[in-house]
């Protein structure tokens, strides 16, 4: 596993700016994992998929993860930061694996027993033509379901009744818990609290896109100087690259 580098934070900049948060996760993985295929990916859960995303973050960026939110009650701005492993996320990036062994999951809710998965972005993506909100949790729900029971008799994912359906959603999240991160805030102002989702997708997209518009800024400024090509420039460390635009806007 491996950090971003100049040239690949372009690239993934370029390729992402059209795509929808669910894919943009899945092209940053790309490169980080290049000899790993994009429908690889797709099948992690999507808690594995983001604590990786945590991990390539770190080695890209840094430890901390600055953040900034508004209270939804006044509008005051708090600032805080983390890391990785205040989640319980591994901060050992070194000893990560793509993947982790499947294990059986299990839960019996009165006379049914399932037998489920976790979402994974292939999931995610499948749900985009449904409009209705109900109709999207009624397919993530049925691809969850890898089989089920009822008295010993096996039924259709769409046979579970609604009760069945919501205890699912519960076993689903226990069992994926980096899959929803949420920050249980306070605001210094009118002392309102709430709890704050953080979507490590978005945060690293963020991060990569005013990066790389850095990145060509820098890239424009050292070419019209110099005449260098945008490779030339990208293949310099940041120390010397910083030394030549100091140079040039002396």
């Amino acid at each position: 596993m491996k950090g971003l580098r100049g040239q690949e934070i372009l690239h993934i900049w370029e390729r992402g700016r059209g795509q929808v948060w669910v894919d943009r996760a899945l092209t940053i993985l790309e490169h980080v994992f290049p000899a790993c295929t994009r429908e690889r990916l797709a099948i992690l859960p999507i808690g594995r998929r983001d604590e990786l995303l945590f991990a390539a973050r770190t080695l890209t960026f840094g430890q901390r993860l600055p953040s900034l939110v508004a209270c939804p009650a006044c509008g005051e701005r708090l600032e805080f930061d983390f890391e990785a492993g205040d989640l319980g996320i591994s901060a050992d990036v070194g000893w990560l694996e793509l993947e982790q062994a499947e294990e059986e999951r299990l839960f019996v809710e009165e006379k049914y027993t399932v037998d489920f998965g976790l979402l994974t972005s292939a999931d995610l993506c499948a749900c985009r033509t449904e409009n209705r909100l109900e109709d999207v949790r009624k397919e993530l729900a049925r691809r969850c379901v890898r089989r089920a029971w009822l008295d010993g008799r096996e039924i259709q994912a769409e046979e579970l009744p609604e009760h069945v359906i919501v205890a699912l959603s519960r076993h689903v999240e226990q069992g994926d818990p980096h899959a929803l991160i949420e920050f249980d805030l306070n605001c210094p102002a009118c002392e309102g609290s709430w709890q704050n989702q953080f979507d490590i997708v978005s945060f690293f997209w963020t991060e990569i896109e005013s990066q790389a518009r850095r990145l060509l800024r820098e890239v424009h400024t050292l070419a019209r100087s110099y005449g260098w090509t945008e490779s030339d420039i990208l293949a310099l460390s940041t120390p010397r690259r910083q030394f030549y635009l100091e140079m040039v806007t002396e």
